[in-house]
């Protein structure tokens, strides 16, 4: 699935030597059958190969819902990193106007 997902042979590569490759090639692809758009499909396999690299998925023991939760809350910090920056940044743009296209003169 990560073949035909990814263009690009380094991303391809990425997702393939991640940990838990085919369980994750295997539910991606899931994902794909059940109707989700390519851009949809692509960020779910990105995400969950941060989430299988942030986890200890070594050997055959059950990954804790705890543990999930902690890679959660690591992921939703730095997101709210990005938001809060984008936020300020849109905050500073509220008197900018933009008279497109300029005008003639």
């Amino acid at each position: 699935m990560f073949e035909n997902l990814f263009r690009y042979s380094r991303v391809v590569a990425r997702h393939l030597d991640g940990p838990a490759a085919e369980e994750r090639d295997r539910f991606v692809a899931h994902f794909a059958a059940s109707g989700a758009t390519r851009d949809s499909v692509s960020n779910l396999a990105s995400e969950i190969l941060v989430i299988a690299r942030r986890l200890d998925i070594s050997g055959t023991r059950a990954v804790t819902p705890g543990e999930v939760a902690s890679v959660d809350q690591e992921m939703l910090k730095h997101g709210m990193v990005m938001y809060d920056a984008m936020y300020a940044w849109r905050q500073s743009c509220q008197t900018e106007t933009h008279n497109w296209p300029p005008q003639s003169t």
